[in-house]
Order: C-alpha cells, then sequence, then structure tokens
C-alpha cells in the first residue's frame, strides 16, 4: 500500500510542489499576520489593564491619607450650612461671600491648614490631568470615581484657587483640575 502512494508522489511530483509551493507560502504569510495582529490586540489590552491599574491608585489615593484628610478639613468647613432648601441655585456672589466666612484667615492656624488642604486636593487632580495626559491613566475610570467631585470643588473654590495661583506665582496651579471640571461639564 505504501510502494503505490510513494509511486504515485513521485510521479506527480512537479504537480504537487506547483500547488503545495504557494499554498504553504499563503499559510506561513497568514499565520505571520495573524501572530502580528495577536501582538497587537495583547499589547493594546494590556496597555489599557495598565491605565486601569494607575487609575484604582490614584481612586485609593483620593480615598486615603492626606487627599482624603484634606477632603474631610474642607467638608467640615461647610458642615454648618444647609442649601438644601435652596432649590433655585445659589449666585456666585453668595459663595464668593460664604467662602470668605468659610475659609479661614490665612494669618490663623485654622486658615493655613484649609489652604493646605485644598492645594493637596488641587495638587491631587493636577497629578491625575497628567497621568491622563501622558496615557498613563484611564481618563473614563477616573472621571466615572472623582470627576464629580472634582468640578463641584473646582467651581466652588476657583477663587480661592486663582487667588493662591496668583499669590504663589504657582503657574499650572489647579490646570489639571479645571481640565477635569471642563470634561465634567464646567461650572
Amino acid at each position: 500500500m505504501g510502494i503505490p502512494v510513494y509511486a504515485w508522489l513521485k510521479k506527480h511530483q512537479k504537480e504537487i510542489d506547483g500547488i503545495w509551493s504557494p499554498l504553504s507560502t499563503i499559510f506561513a504569510n497568514t499565520i505571520i499576520v495573524l501572530t502580528v495582529v495577536l501582538a497587537l490586540a495583547t499589547y493594546y489590552q494590556a496597555q489599557g489593564l495598565g491605565q486601569v491599574e494607575a487609575s484604582l491608585g490614584y481612586i485609593d489615593t483620593f480615598n486615603g491619607g492626606e487627599v482624603l484628610e484634606a477632603r474631610n478639613l474642607v467638608y467640615k468647613s461647610w458642615l454648618p450650612y444647609d442649601f438644601s432648601g435652596n432649590d433655585a441655585g445659589i449666585s456666585r456672589e453668595v459663595i464668593d461671600a460664604l467662602l470668605d466666612r468659610v475659609v479661614p484667615n490665612i494669618g490663623t492656624l485654622e486658615g493655613l491648614e484649609h489652604r493646605l488642604a485644598v492645594a493637596v486636593i488641587v495638587a491631587f487632580f493636577d497629578s491625575a490631568e497628567v497621568c491622563i495626559a501622558q496615557s498613563a491613566c484611564s481618563a473614563s475610570v477616573l472621571e466615572a470615581q472623582v470627576g464629580e467631585y472634582g468640578r463641584d470643588f473646582y467651581c466652588l473654590y476657583q477663587p480661592i484657587i486663582d487667588r493662591e495661583k496668583d499669590r504663589g506665582k504657582l503657574v499650572a496651579f489647579g490646570a489639571g483640575l479645571r481640565s477635569v471640571a471642563l470634561r465634567m461639564g464646567g461650572c
């Protein structure tokens, strides 16, 4: 049985080579293309997972340590005020007057702590924005978790942020926070 097949293959070797050679080349090239596509897909998937992991690290930072302490200090300043009955909204003038009352004078220890808390929160968002701009973090993950807080904080504290920026000649102070606020719909 083996000899007749061998004899037939030997007899038709040129025809088989004429068919098999181009087919094997096409098959090999197809495998190479599929391998490159798979490698690219794996690379982009790994890059996306890396962005998500970096974003989750920022979210952990936001919910703990120095940033959480700063957020709590700022929140504590607003506890005496109840805005639940104000459906029409509050004018910027009223907000500015409240900020002057809520944010203590910089000459006091309490004022210094409050301004430092604001600076910590601003620095967090500025840093997160750099992470997004460098494609190291996922904008969608960060915005879903902390974007609304960033927008609300920026809209409320914008005069304080601008004052600290001008006072310290800090050109980029609050730029990342402002970008987050704008992407989240602005003030």
